[in-house]
């Protein structure tokens, strides 16, 4: 399956690539870009193999034969450039917060309930670090955290969320804190799966308009689905999966 995509420089590329699930190779022999300047959606019913198919761009799956291939170098403070991908899904409100309401290593019980959004947003928190770590962190690199993180907070409108407890969140506040969370490292790849579960129609076309804004050449989008009529106007181009297979992709145009 080959996507020509747009004359610009690719961000990521599959050539022949077959990965390999368990036992069964799955998305078998697929060829396709995600060029820079574009941003996908992939639509599916459940089953479909959408999240599977996140989960292969990202290197977490195996790959049996052909190249899955990033054309960026890692972020300024990463290793890999893998680390330049973000992927948040919003399948399910309480792991929206990664775990970290109910199963954080390094809370209380007590303190797992009453935690609040600027706790949830902290470097430490978002780093996963250890507050018993002596080891020295960079204070360039949390200069640049707490740069990324403040335009996050100011663009999505949350400042006044700051002090709320995070299980008091309606599911339009979860999602821009997840959001936020995700843009407090150096992206250049975000994926965004089922982003707009539990949403009425507006707090719908809100989010919708809220990624609108992060959505440029240094940050390329990707909405998985099974619901296309709620995509952004931003979305350029579509991918439609079927049983761990691309069955059609294509501008949105078309």
């Amino acid at each position: 399956m080959l996507m020509a995509g747009s004359l610009t420089t690719p961000l990521l590329s599959l050539r022949s690539a077959s990965f390999r699930l368990d036992e069964r190779l799955v998305f078998p022999k697929t060829t396709w870009q995600w060029m820079a300047g574009e941003h996908w959606a992939v639509a599916g019913g459940n089953g479909s193999g959408k999240s599977l198919f996140a989960d292969a761009i990202q290197g977490f799956l195996p790959i049996v034969e052909g190249e899955l291939a990033l054309h960026f170098p890692p972020a300024r403070g990463m290793q890999i450039a893998e680390e330049a991908i973000g992927h948040v899904s919003f399948q399910d409100r309480r792991a929206c917060f990664g775990g970290q309401v109910l199963q954080s290593r390094w809370q209380s019980a007590e303190e797992e309930t009453t935690l609040t959004v600027r706790d949830f947003l902290s470097y430490e928190r978002t780093l996963e670090m250890n507050p018993f770590d002596v080891t020295p962190r960079s204070r360039p690199g949390r200069i640049a955290f707490e740069k990324r993180r403040d335009t996050a907070i100011r663009t999505l409108g949350i400042r006044h969320l700051l002090p709320r407890h995070l299980l008091a969140l309606s599911n339009g506040e979860t999602q821009k804190i997840h959001l936020a969370r995700a843009l407090t490292k150096p992206l250049r790849l975000l994926i965004l799966d089922e982003p707009f579960t539990g949403l009425d129609a507006a707090s719908r076309a809100d989010f919708a308009s809220t990624l609108g804004r992060f959505a440029s050449d240094s940050l390329a989008i990707m909405i998985l689905t099974n619901r296309p009529r709620d995509l952004p106007s931003f979305i350029s181009h579509l991918m439609e999966m079927d049983r761990c297979r691309i069955a059609w992709v294509g501008t949105r145009r078309a």
